[in-house]
């Protein structure tokens, strides 16, 4: 199933003079396919020289593709048809080693459940601007998720391999600043021939834009490199009339569409009903009073009970003075965790680095939040119990 947008450089494009009655535009379809292959590398380190010391080590190798096999409709060099649906294939092999104090070292290994979810995407240069070298600039996203999770017998921690910041006002990803949003650009005169090819050349992410960092990371460090094919499906001329703006053409022996009207702003979506008994089993259950601290302030828990799995990330934010603007700072302290179907109440474990246990004893308060993908979006907060001073 194939999706029609106009992004606004198009619409600028199509509109034609006020003079010309008949202007005359080239459809092109292709095939687009984004396949590479990338490492990931980061170190954590906490209370070094302490008897307390702990780090983490992970280092992964991965390879990702992602199509749209229904074909992107480019309408004079500007794609129309924007989104895939299907992933093509994800790997990854690699490690995570932790080493502490008193516990010396063991690795845990990348198991089979790597998760990359939603659809790969292609658009126009999101900045708007005419470019002055002419060439169409163009960014492709392989993937919204890529979640890594490692098999430590017990334990499932995992980490997420593209995160993202700058939403807009819908809480969407702004265009371009997905981890793995890759900009390209290509001459206009290559749309029409029958194969392209851009290679794309390694790109490195570090510091803040690294995914998955926290407090104690030392290093970390993501780089990707691989290629964006073109296949050509089928071509068509279209005309439009007296500044009609034509849609895009669905195949090649088609004939153009009239443009359909402004749809009604869309109503505001109903209330979720309360979750049925037969649904309780699905919805992961938290117990009020079941988060807490351990007494060497390195550890918070909290038990999570999910009889149908799910997944999501538990953070740890610290209260007191400031108000608003403690809550909505950054957390002390996060982690990914998925529970296997069937497995029913299970501890996710929150760690805190040195710079995290020290800001939580300043504070009067802390709240652990608990951010749920799977099996649907939600949130829930908790009071931390800190233990006694």
């Amino acid at each position: 199933m194939r999706r029609f947008l106009l992004p606004l450089l198009g619409l600028a494009v199509l509109a034609p003079p006020a003079h010309a009655a008949t202007v005359t535009h080239k459809d092109v379809a292709y095939s687009v396919e984004y396949s590479g292959i990338g490492k990931y590398d980061r170190l954590d380190q906490s209370d070094m020289g302490t008897e307390y010391w702990t780090e983490d080590e992970i280092n992964l190798d991965f390879m990702f593709s992602g199509s749209i096999d229904d074909g992107v409709v480019f309408r004079d060099g500007h794609p129309f048809d924007t989104s895939g649906r299907e992933l093509g294939t994800d790997t990854v092999s690699g490690k995570i080693t932790y080493r502490g104090a008193g516990v010396g070292s063991f690795d845990c290994s990348v198991d089979e459940n790597v998760f990359a979810t939603c659809w790969m995407r292609l658009m126009d240069d999101p900045d708007g601007l005419v470019p002055l070298d002419g060439e169409r600039h163009m960014w492709v996203r392989p993937f919204e998720r890529f979640d890594v999770t490692f098999d430590c017998g017990g334990s499932h921690p995992s980490i997420d391999l593209a995160e993202f910041g700058d939403l807009d006002e819908n809480g969407e990803v702004i265009a371009g600043k997905h981890t793995f949003d890759t900009p390209f650009s290509l001459p206009p005169e290559v749309f029409g021939m029958g194969y392209i090819e851009q290679i794309i050349d390694t790109r490195v992410v570090t510091e803040e834009r690294c995914p998955s960092r926290t407090y104690d990371t030392v290093t970390c460090r993501l780089e990707w490199s691989g290629k964006v094919k073109f296949r050509k499906l089928w071509e068509k001329e279209v005309k439009s009339e007296n500044g009609e703006v034509v849609p895009p053409s669905t195949g090649p022996g088609e004939a153009p569409k009239a443009p359909a009207p402004t749809p009604p702003p869309p109503p505001k979506p109903a209330p979720k009903p309360p979750v049925a008994e037969d649904d309780l089993e699905l919805a992961p259950l938290v117990e009020q009073g079941s988060a807490k601290l351990d007494a060497s302030g390195k550890n918070a828990t909290v038990t999570v009970t999910c009889g149908g799995g799910c997944a999501g990330t538990a953070s740890i934010i610290a209260g007191g003075a400031g108000g608003a603007r403690a809550a909505a700072s950054r957390p002390l302290a996060s982690a990914k965790f998925r529970v296997p179907a069937g497995r029913k109440a299970t501890k996710v474990r929150v760690k805190l680095g040195a710079k995290a246990r020290k800001k939580l004893r300043r504070a009067r308060s802390a709240k652990l939040r608990l951010a749920f993908t799977k099996p649907s979006k939600r949130t829930q907060t908790l009071a931390l119990r800190l233990p006694r001073r």
